[in-house]
Order: structure tokens, then C-alpha cells, then sequence
């Protein structure tokens, strides 16, 4: 009963909402990404290395896109 009276009162968009909870995640991802390189590169495995630096610049990628799109929505009036 008290999700359904959450979700009723909705005070911003589902699909806004997501956008944020997305960039929240996907910022704590890059966080770790230098964390798990160091240790790679301490075990002496460059293709763990690589593979951190990769996935490191996919969600970087990925924070631009997210933040374009929050960003759009603000001009247009749409963040709610």
C-alpha cells in the first residue's frame, strides 16, 4: 500500500528519474575503474588493464549521453 501512495504522488517523471538514477551509477562505476586498474596493473595483467581503460571510456560515453539528454530536457522544460 505505501509503494502504491510513493508511486501515485510521482514527483518527477519515471523517465527522468531513471536518467538521474543511470548517471548515479554510472558515475560510481568510474570511481571504481581506477581501483580495479591499479590492482590489475599490481598483478601485473595488462589485459585486465586494458580492458578496465576500455570499459572506463564506454561509461564516460555513456555519462555524456545521459547528461546531454538531462540537459535537453531542462531546456525544454521537461525535467519534472
Amino acid at each position: 500500500m505505501e509503494m502504491e501512495r510513493i508511486r501515485h504522488e510521482e514527483p518527477m517523471s519515471n523517465y527522468n528519474h531513471d536518467l538521474i538514477q543511470l548517471l548515479s551509477i554510472k558515475l560510481d562505476s568510474v570511481a571504481r575503474y581506477d581501483l580495479y586498474k591499479k590492482d590489475a596493473e599490481e598483478g601485473g595483467c595488462k589485459g585486465c588493464v586494458t580492458i578496465f581503460d576500455q570499459m572506463k571510456q564506454d561509461e564516460m560515453r555513456h555519462i555524456d549521453m545521459l547528461r546531454e539528454q538531462i540537459s535537453e530536457h531542462v531546456k525544454e522544460g521537461s525535467f519534472k
